[in-house]
């Protein structure tokens, strides 16, 4: 019995529903390109199948490595866009270098991703705890910090009470922030 498109793509969604944050933009974004790599995957398998069944070795490797290469290839063409867009952080770079004077320090709590030092341009020091946080900021006036939104709940009592969200951004699953004083 042939299945309705929304049957299909309520199963689609229900396979991926469990993968969040970084890890999904490994996904595809929806059941045509999954059936897509699916089809593809397949085909490299059954390659490898009538190989072995014919004894034909050489057109069977041939074979599983056109299927595998396109497989591969339709990942290059669709990952790096969908990863980008799950994952930008550009805005939030702009906004802390924005707000934060040339030479102060960028201040990652816990870390932050290398593309962060790209956009940034400008020194990034990650602070693994909340401590070291707060030696960093008395140690560089007009620093900012860029975290996560449930980090900063936990930071911000730590802080002065000047300190607040500048600017928010949605980057992978979690709403990560920009902070910084009223001096910034």
């Amino acid at each position: 019995k042939k299945q309705s498109p929304s049957r299909t793509t309520a199963a689609y969604s229900g396979t991926v529903a469990g993968v969040t944050g970084e890890d999904r933009a490994f996904l595809p974004d929806g059941p045509g390109e999954a059936a897509l790599l699916a089809l593809l995957g397949g085909l490299a398998g059954l390659a490898a199948l009538l190989t072995a069944w014919s004894q034909r070795y050489p057109f069977g490797a041939a074979a599983s490595a056109v299927a595998v290469g396109a497989l591969l290839l339709a990942q290059a063409l669709t990952y790096p866009p969908r990863y980008a867009r799950a994952n930008d952080v550009r805005a939030l770079a702009e906004a802390a270098a924005r707000h934060a004077p040339p030479g102060a320090v960028v201040v990652g709590h816990p870390d932050l991703r290398l593309s962060y030092d790209f956009y940034l341009r400008r020194r990034v020091v990650e602070a693994p705890t909340p401590s070291a946080v707060a030696r960093l900021l008395r140690e560089g006036p007009g620093a900012v910090i860029i975290t996560s939104r449930e980090r900063w709940g936990a930071l911000a009592p730590a802080l002065p009470g000047e300190w607040r969200v500048l600017a928010s951004r949605v980057v992978g699953d979690r709403e990560m922030v920009v902070v910084g004083s009223g001096a910034s």
